[in-house]
């Protein structure tokens, strides 16, 4: 076996690196976040590059970047497209600061590394090219992979005579097939790296793509199953539904009573995510079904975990009270002034009302966030957003915090607020408990501005255009899913501003388009009647505390009637609200506080939708990516903006303009004057273009983008551009990473990013 290179054995390159660059720790802040990301993910390659320089399949050129040899894999290439876009980035920022030429600084980075790798200025010589693999399709340059069960050895021929080298191969650790033979794997750690040995076919699951499916909030939906051929599957999605739904019920009856003959694995009784035990459904083989005019994907999985053991579900066992955090986020502008008063009035009432009770003994804490417009953009805005409750507070104390609240005394100078901003700050850096239900009710009266947009109504020139955070709705509420944050969300409608109300209305849904809700925690109330808004949410807020106190009291989830959210009486929309949300979040809670078990060591078929109600998703389709493969990703996704930007501003063809970019960034252009589509430049990595899903962007032909108007590109690029924001705030959130191998460095790390996340 290759021995993984150590980082300290980096460090004369890490040294003179650093060296070059320590000029430019004077950055201004502005950049100074992104000097850290880049010296952080320049640090994260080193082992890998190194291991490629000495396998010849990379090298250091003259001009200060890598230069990858004629042969060199798919993999190394795009290892070395990240490395020299990092690169780039951080020579214009020293040069920057030093006032030296971007050349210059890239020149001396060459003569700092000359001593570690001879500098080339001809491909590198295919004398000692990597050993071929196999691809996962003819013709594709993306090696196929192979998934390691559980307890499962490594032997040093393909034969279980041949010597054992490893015992037991870490389960789930991915590997990189070499030759397959007689029902026998030749892996390697990666493209470019020796074989390490053999492996049994009925040790490893083939892995085609990244994809990977997680299993949705259970609230809403019946409970799926793992069938053993898709035929029964198939029967079953062309009965008439009043025969469906009975034969599902008998399979779901025979399966948790070990009588499934039919089925090999079960959904647990609860929700099971990836962040409270690791598990993987990695996709084998899919296959479209159309009833009806509704379109099913039955889905080939391989069920493992990281043991190996029955794959029925165990016991739900609750380990400790249930907890409940309150924040809530509000617009804190001139407009807002009477719903601050009477929230801060409601608010005081609610938590005075729970100081005797028995949920205020520790299950309630309370926070609140302010959020106005960014003061980058409007001058004099007091804030963007304040986090009043550093940590989450008592009782006491929170009826103490509320006397500090108050709305700002200046008036923006448009008429949406930052809303993106005040709720993603919520998210993120609000302190949540270890172990409570987080839930957020935001409240306002304006919409918000996502990336790149500006209200034409403004007279003020420049418009303000987007938000601090760069993200738009459908990224905020991403974030709220891989979070575990429920919200539910008022729109106050005044009178004046009626015009304002579709936009704003459209994104307080997605916001509040909670995991197991089939309907928006969301309701408008009439801004010019502030006690309709009063009244509603302080039976919101008294109904969530009922509820927990019945929770702790009986040891189960409150009986409630209320599946949906409907815009009656202010009070009635209050409480049904707060049922949706709470039973939605408590089944996330109930879950992460029990042992639930993943089906485990099984191969079969899935359903993506609930066969009783196929408009209800049961399986959520995501691509599992390395840090490095995802900061690639951002790295191309830029250059795509930064090409739409360079046309909006008087620049040609959209492709012209992106190989200009591409140029620039030190990477070889050459697909991309010639393609018809961006799938087809190449200008996407491999493990992007193999995955079966449907990408607008990358299927956009040359006619389309040459016919595409302003309004429509500038959509596109701020979908984009949220999309990146998104993927850093996943970057730099450690608890999101999981490792497959146990040598694995931080880069090759893996999350599963949602399809609906990709560009």
């Amino acid at each position: 076996m290759i021995k993984k290179h150590h980082p300290m054995r980096h460090a004369p390159y890490l040294c003179r690196f650093l060296a070059l660059v320590c000029f430019a720790v004077s950055l201004e802040i502005a950049h100074a976040a992104e000097f850290d990301d880049l010296k952080s993910s320049i640090q994260a390659r080193l082992p890998a590059i190194s291991s490629l320089k000495n396998h010849k399949m990379l090298g250091e050129g003259g001009t200060g970047f890598l230069v990858p040899s004629s042969g060199a894999s798919a993999e190394a290439r795009g290892l070395a497209d990240v490395e020299n876009a990092a690169r780039l980035r951080m020579f214009e920022l020293v040069a920057t600061r030093s006032g030296n030429p971007v050349d210059a600084v890239a020149k001396r980075f060459t003569e700092l590394a000359t001593d570690i790798a001879p500098p080339v200025t001809q491909p590198i010589s295919t004398a000692a090219q990597a050993r071929d693999f196999v691809p996962v399709s003819e013709g594709s340059s993306l090696p196929l992979k192979v998934l390691v069960r559980p307890k499962s050895p490594m032997y040093s021929e393909a034969s279980e005579q041949s010597r054992i080298v490893n015992g037991e191969v870490p389960p789930f650790s991915a590997w990189v097939v070499l030759a397959r033979e007689n029902g026998w794997y030749k892996l390697a750690e990666a493209v470019g790296l020796s074989p390490v040995g053999w492996m049994k076919a009925a040790d490893v699951m083939e892995w085609k793509h990244h994809m990977v499916v997680s299993f949705t909030h259970p609230g809403n939906r019946s409970r799926n199953l793992i069938f053993r051929e898709k035929g029964p599957l198939i029967g079953l999605l062309k009965m008439p539904e009043d025969q469906r739904n009975p034969a599902w019920s008998r399979y779901l009856e025979d399966a948790a009573n070990g009588r499934g003959e039919e089925t090999v694995g079960m959904e647990p009784d609860g929700w099971l995510r990836e962040k409270n035990q690791f598990y993987l459904l990695p996709i084998l083989d899919q296959q479209e079904i159309q009833d009806a005019g509704q379109e099913t994907t039955l889905l080939k999985v391989a069920a493992a975990t990281r043991e190996r053991g029955d794959s029925k579900p165990a016991p739900v066992a609750r380990r400790e009270p249930p907890k409940l955090d309150i924040v809530f986020v509000m617009d804190l502008t001139r407009s807002m002034g009477p719903f601050v008063t009477t929230t801060l009035e409601m608010l005081g009432n609610i938590a005075a009302g729970l100081k005797d009770s028995e949920a205020a003994g520790g299950s309630i804490r309370f926070g609140f966030w302010g959020y106005r417009d960014d003061p980058n953009l409007c001058k004099g805005i007091e804030f963007n957003t304040h986090n009043f409750t550093t940590d989450l507070q008592d009782v006491e104390t929170f009826l103490q915090t509320l006397r500090t609240v108050d709305e700002t005394k200046l008036d923006s100078i448009d008429y949406a607020e930052d809303v993106f901003a005040g709720v993603s700050d919520a998210i993120l850096k609000t302190l949540w408990r270890e172990g409570a239900a987080r839930t957020i009710l935001m409240v306002g009266d304006a919409p918000g501005r996502g990336p790149g947009e500006s209200e034409k109504e403004c007279r003020v020139n420049p418009r303000p255009k987007g938000g601090a955070s760069n993200l738009d709705a459908a990224a905020v509420r991403a974030l709220a899913d891989s979070n575990s944050v429920y919200l539910a969300s008022y729109y106050l409608e005044a009178s004046k501003w009626k015009s304002f109300t579709p936009r704003g209305v459209a994104q307080f849904k997605v916001l509040a388009a909670n995991p197991g809700s089939s309907e928006p925690d969301f309701a408008l109330l009439n801004a010019d009647n502030p006690n309709d808004y009063t009244v509603a949410a302080e039976a919101y807020a008294s109904q969530l505390a009922r509820n927990l106190q019945e929770l702790a009291k009986a040891g189960k989830m409150p009986a409630s009637d209320s599946g949906t959210v409907k815009n009656t009486s202010p009070t009635d929309t209050g409480r049904a609200m707060a049922d949706n949300l709470f039973r939605n979040a408590f089944i996330e809670w109930k879950s992460a506080n029990a042992e639930l078990k993943a089906p485990r060591d099984v191969e079969g078929w899935m359903t993506d939708k609930d066969p009783t109600d196929p408009a209800r998703m049961s399986l959520e389709p995501g691509a599992l990516l390395t840090k490095t493969q995802l900061s690639d990703l951002r790295d191309r996704v830029n250059e795509i903006i930064d090409a739409m930007l360079r046309v909006e501003v008087g620049g040609q063809d959209f492709f012209k303009e992106l190989h200009a970019v591409v140029t620039i960034g030190g990477r070889d252009p050459a697909r991309i004057r010639e393609s018809r589509t961006l799938m087809e430049s190449n200008h996407f990595p491999d493990f992007l273009t193999g995955l079966p899903y449907k990408s607008k962007i990358m299927g956009m032909t040359k006619d389309d983008w040459r016919e595409m108007g302003a309004d429509r590109a500038n959509q596109y690029r701020n979908e984009i551009v949220s999309k990146v924001g998104y993927y850093a705030e996943i970057y730099k959130d450690a608890s999101k990473w999981q490792k497959l191998n146990a040598s694995s460095d931080s880069g090759e790390y893996v999350t599963p990013i949602p399809i609906d996340m990709l560009p």
